[in-house]
């Protein structure tokens, strides 16, 4: 990281670091709060959702056409605009203004944050880079913060507000700090190159995020199934979900180091992505929390599973990475909308049933094997490791 001017690298640490702490404190009991004020009706907060993943999705591919290499600038006010939704969460309660308002910070802020990162971790041996930064970071500020978010949810005089406002509060700082960030566009020289879709391996990796998103349960069902085994206690849900990120906190950059030293990218990603699946089926055998926490440990993956980043920024020059990663959200967002029919289809009763979350974990974890499958029939990213040649551009 040492390649951009001075302190850069150090400063996206500490933003990411505040940012992820912000979300890990608060990520985990939104959905529940959100689950009261619809009157703990499901569909009220998978409508809100259907909102945030169309938004996510749709605007950053719109924001790219209009500012290209730019798409960093938006960091600031990306991590603005989540502080914002934040700090007015108590206070909103239309489905319409709280997903338009939290899908529009987060496509402000991801595909910022993640060209930051793809071109802050250059070379062969970067991995392990991007899974301090991706993974290692949010895994560590989620060992602080849902401990810290359920004891002031369950504290008399506290509750979901105070939650809030300290995340608004963080996000805030983050913002600031952002602020001191270089533009990339300059200090690089960076030019545009082709837009990401014409990039040859594209829709190989496009598949693949697609299926990621499918079976990505973290927004509505993860929070829900955990409070249902916490006995609806905040404090409970807050201690087991931190306990359970020690694992990614400290396992995930050990496999990164690991995946760094491999000539290719499909093998630690293909390994990685198995256990997801079995963490996966699981969640859908276990009976207590503390089973739940347990099982943590295959969030040690994590560090493997970003090899598949590695992978996929490797396909794209310099010019294209903002591209690429706002191209990424789009099929993340169309995965993840697929993910909420799922939800209508498996989920279904008021009150939901322990039996009824068992089922829809089997459901993902069969859906999850088919992600090592592709990864090992395309060998995803196969010598994406090394360096690039002959034509002297640089591989991320």
């Amino acid at each position: 990281m040492d390649h951009l001017p001075k302190g850069a690298g150090m400063r996206l640490l500490i933003v990411g670091g505040l940012f992820f702490l912000a979300s890990g404190l608060s990520s985990v009991f939104v959905p529940v709060y959100l689950f009261g004020v619809g009157s703990n009706s499901l569909l009220f907060v998978v409508g809100i959702m259907a909102i945030v993943f169309l938004v996510l999705g749709l605007t950053p591919v719109t924001l790219h056409k209009i500012l290209g290499t730019s798409l960093p600038r938006l960091l600031p006010l990306g991590v603005l605009a989540l502080g914002a939704f934040q700090l007015s969460l108590s206070y909103l309660h239309s489905s319409l203004l709280l997903g338009v308002a939290w899908g529009l910070g987060l496509a402000l802020f991801w595909p910022a944050f993640n060209t930051y990162l793809y071109s802050l971790t250059e070379g062969p041996r970067k991995i392990h880079d991007i899974t301090v930064i991706g993974v290692g970071l949010p895994g560590l500020a989620s060992v602080v913060g849902p401990a810290l978010g359920g004891l002031m949810a369950s504290t008399p005089g506290l509750g979901f507000t105070a939650v809030f406002v300290l995340a608004g509060v963080l996000f805030l700082a983050a913002s600031v700090l952002s602020l001191g960030l270089p533009r990339l566009s300059e200090s690089e020289g960076v030019i545009p190159g082709p837009p990401a879709h014409k990039v040859r391996g594209f829709y190989t990796f496009s598949f693949l995020y697609i299926l990621l998103g499918v079976t990505d349960s973290s927004w509505i069902i993860y929070p829900l199934y955990f409070y249902a085994l916490a006995g609806q206690s905040l404090l409970f849900l807050g201690v087991v979900v931190s306990v359970t990120s020690l694992f990614s906190a400290f396992a995930s950059p050990l496999t990164g180091l690991w995946a760094d030293r491999q000539r290719s990218s499909w093998v630690p990603a293909m390994i990685g992505y198995l256990v997801f699946a079995a963490w996966l089926f699981a969640l859908a055998f276990i009976t207590n929390l503390w089973e739940a926490a347990l099982i943590g440990i295959a969030g040690a993956a994590g560090g493997l599973q970003v090899a598949v980043l590695r992978a996929y920024t490797g396909l794209f020059q310099p010019g294209s990475i903002a591209s690429a990663a706002a191209d990424r959200e789009l099929s993340l967002a169309i995965g993840r909308l697929t993910n909420l029919g799922i939800t209508l289809l498996l989920v279904v009763s008021v009150p939901i049933t322990i039996a009824e979350f068992h089922r829809y974990y089997l459901v993902l974890g069969a859906l999850a094997l088919a992600i090592p499958a592709w990864i090992a029939v395309t060998r995803l990213g196969a010598g994406m490791a090394l360096p690039a040649k002959g034509n002297g551009s640089r591989t991320r």
